[in-house]
């Protein structure tokens, strides 16, 4: 049951909240009622919204690069007997978050801490503490209270 939770956790943050967050360049265009994605148009919300979150590309880097490693090594502490506090594993999922954009940006990512550190930063710490706290409350409450049990 354990593994489930985790699976299921994991894949319900990659491809529902992580598609809804990285399309937030098209927030203002769709509480307008317009519903596009670069040259695309859609007839509907739903339609739209089907759309991004069934685009499979970068939900599925988002689970290899990072959820993936960061569910092994709260696996790890968490095998030990020595569970990480949740602002460890915020801190943990942020440097996973920065080398997964270094990774898939190459350069662009100097020119985005330089150009616009304030949005580099702010979606970091913006997604660093969403994601951790709601695989908290979906997953690692479940498994470590179990394993105290």
């Amino acid at each position: 049951m354990t593994i489930i939770r985790k699976v299921v956790g994991n894949l319900l943050m990659a491809f529902t909240l992580f598609p809804i967050l990285i399309s937030k360049r098209h927030w203002e265009n769709v509480i307008n009622g317009i519903y596009k994605v670069e040259d695309m148009y859609f007839d509907s919300f739903w339609e739209y919204v089907i759309y991004i979150t069934f685009y499979p590309l970068f939900p599925i880097l988002f689970l290899l690069l990072i959820l993936c490693p960061f569910q092994l090594i709260k696996d790890y502490f968490n095998r030990k007997g020595r569970p990480l506090s949740l602002w460890v594993k915020c801190l943990i999922f942020s440097v996973f978050i920065i080398i997964g954009y270094a990774l898939l940006s190459r350069g662009y990512l100097g020119y985005t801490m330089i150009s616009r550190p304030m949005d580099f930063w702010g979606t970091i710490i913006l997604v660093g503490i969403i994601f951790p706290v709601l695989l908290y409350f979906m997953v690692d409450r479940y498994v470590e209270k179990k394993r105290v049990e």
